[in-house]
């Protein structure tokens, strides 16, 4: 039964945020991360591009490319209508979020961002 409970737990403190990238646009909107943390990503079928990168912010007003510790530009794959996860504390740092495809979107799309509270 503990366990039952613990997995209910662990579920309560996951959510979603849709991360809106405009027709003709390579670079999403600013999403607000909510005191969350970023453990994947919801790409949909009809995403435009083979690669995401990411920018990320404190203020809201400065963004840079999200870098490894080896100062390394985080460039992911990402194919239309696939999944992709995150350790809990890869964007734990970042209070506002950025994603950038490697092609313009031929339509309005929406990239989930699957999230886990206490950010």
């Amino acid at each position: 039964m503990a366990r039952q409970i613990s997995r209910t737990f662990q579920q309560s403190l996951m959510s979603e945020i849709d991360c809106d990238m405009l027709e003709n646009n390579s670079t999403s909107e600013i999403v607000d991360l909510l005191n969350t943390s970023i453990v994947g990503l919801v790409i949909p079928s009809d995403f435009q591009g083979e690669k995401i990168a990411f920018k990320v912010s404190v203020d809201k007003v400065n963004f840079y490319s999200l870098q490894n510790n080896a100062n390394e530009k985080i460039v992911i794959d990402a194919k239309s209508e696939s999944v992709v996860s995150f350790g809990r504390d890869d964007f734990l740092a970042w209070k506002y979020l950025k994603i950038v495809s490697d092609m313009t979107q031929t339509a309005d799309i929406s990239i989930r961002l699957q999230t886990r509270a206490g950010g």
